[in-house]
């Protein structure tokens, strides 16, 4: 997996504070139910574990697929933040918790800033998966126009 690199400064201060936390909120999400409290470490494994069916298949695929990117900058965001950027640094966090757990093969559907219409990430993430049990994990961020809203 080729990890894209994107600028901190272009992104801005705004979305850094904010993007050291994004795969701690991610894990949280699909790790704890609704209710429970949150463990301070959730074994990579158990942030998708649960959602992938039983199968005499020991590997397991997550096909990670960060949303627009490319011709398709998605919703801009007040600071002038694109959800295409906001998708790819989220879709690359979470690749990288998911990096070398055993039995589970991570893909990317784009590791850059990269146009790829929307009915090709499905076929995709098929043929990435092939007969395998797995997951399409499809990463987008709504966008407000208020830059004071928190």
């Amino acid at each position: 997996m080729r990890a894209a690199r994107l600028s901190a400064k272009r992104l801005g201060r705004p979305f850094r504070r904010r993007a050291a936390l994004l795969p701690l909120v991610f894990a949280v999400a699909l790790a704890a139910p609704p209710g429970a409290q949150a463990q301070p470490r959730v074994p990579p494994l158990a942030l998708v574990g649960h959602l992938l069916p039983e199968s005499p298949d020991p590997v397991r695929v997550v096909v990670i697929d960060p949303g627009h990117g490319g011709f398709d900058p998605g919703s801009p965001g007040a600071d002038g933040v694109l959800e295409k950027d906001v998708a790819l640094a989220v879709g690359l966090a979470v690749a990288r918790a998911l990096e070398g757990v055993p039995d589970l093969e991570v893909h990317l559907t784009r590791d850059r800033d990269v146009g790829i219409p929307v009915w090709d990430r499905g076929d995709m993430a098929t043929r990435l998966k092939g007969e395998r049990p797995g997951i399409l994990l499809s990463i987008h961020a709504n966008a407000l126009d208020d830059p004071n809203t928190r």
